[in-house]
């Protein structure tokens, strides 16, 4: 359907209103032209203000001018933007704070210091922190501790974060063990221990022993031999020209030697023995 002057509807179910006007599509309704001016009297107002439309498709005024929204487009968006950011960054500085005040001792270490003391730091993201604090010993079963962190501040546009954290507590044992009971174990097993060991060594004692008689044993026969062989061999003058001198000088000098080299073996294990025998003797006066 085409209403006015030169009106043009070509297409199915397309409708073209004023003069001058020309559907392009299908089910399509055109109001005059780009040079046309619609005015709809049940959308007068006062001022420039957004047209919408209801849940219906029926058109009406709404309460926001174009300088609202164009004030919020470029002043509102920015700043929430730059708030979201902000408050990222102050959640960064959250956790910084948190990582320093977890260097900070909560209780002392040692049965005779009274307070201990500390310094940390610590990063998250962007941001850091450092703290001090103290733990102190009120009584033999309550610690008292205090922290203070330092962070930079962060602006988040609508404020900005404190830059001064701190925390006290206290810390207390819930029960008692029963700590004659455990010494009575722990010295029990210790015992139990000692016994193993105490039998190794007299074990490896007497292996010790009985390798050491056997080596004195060879060493007595072959010194046997040797007085043997010195009886036997010619005097210096005639050592030259009497037959298989030669041969027998040299096997005096080798049974000389194993003579030498057991007895040393011999004087090491007497050390070992003498070493595993007052080791003996101290585990004897601990159980």
């Amino acid at each position: 359907m085409a209403i006015g002057a030169q009106a043009t509807a070509t297409y199915d179910r397309s409708s073209a209103v004023g003069a001058g006007a020309a559907t392009t599509r299908k089910d399509q309704i055109v109001l005059g032209t780009f040079k046309t001016e619609v005015t709809a009297p049940n959308l007068a107002g006062d001022g420039t203000e957004i047209i919408a439309a209801n849940e219906d498709g029926t058109l009406q005024r709404t309460s926001m001018s174009f300088k609202q929204l164009d004030k919020a487009v470029r002043k509102k968006l920015p700043k929430l933007e730059s708030a979201a950011r902000g408050l990222g960054q102050a959640v960064q500085a959250s956790g910084a704070i948190a990582s320093a005040m977890s260097a900070i001792p909560e209780v002392t270490l040692q049965e005779d210091e009274p307070a201990r003391c500390g310094v940390g730091t610590g990063a998250y993201g962007s941001q850091y922190a450092i703290s001090a604090g103290c733990a102190v010993r009120v009584g033999d079963r309550l610690h008292l501790n205090g922290a203070l962190s330092y962070t930079p501040s962060v602006d988040y546009e609508y404020g900005s974060t404190a830059s001064i954290a701190g925390r006290l507590g206290f810390s207390f044992p819930l029960g008692k063990r029963n700590t004659t009971a455990d010494k009575n174990n722990t010295m029990n097993a210790s015992s139990d221990e000692i016994f193993e060991y105490r039998s190794q060594v007299n074990t490896d004692m007497a292996a010790l022993r009985s390798d050491l008689n056997s080596r004195d044993q060879q060493i007595e026969e072959l010194k046997a031999k040797l007085e043997a062989l010195l009886k036997q061999q010619p005097n210096q003058n005639n050592a030259e020209s009497a037959p298989g001198a030669e041969a027998t000088a040299e096997l005096v000098a080798l049974l000389r030697k194993q003579i030498k080299h057991l007895e040393e073996q011999t004087s090491s294990q007497e050390g070992e023995i003498s070493k595993l025998r007052d080791e003996n003797r101290s585990l004897r006066t601990k159980t």
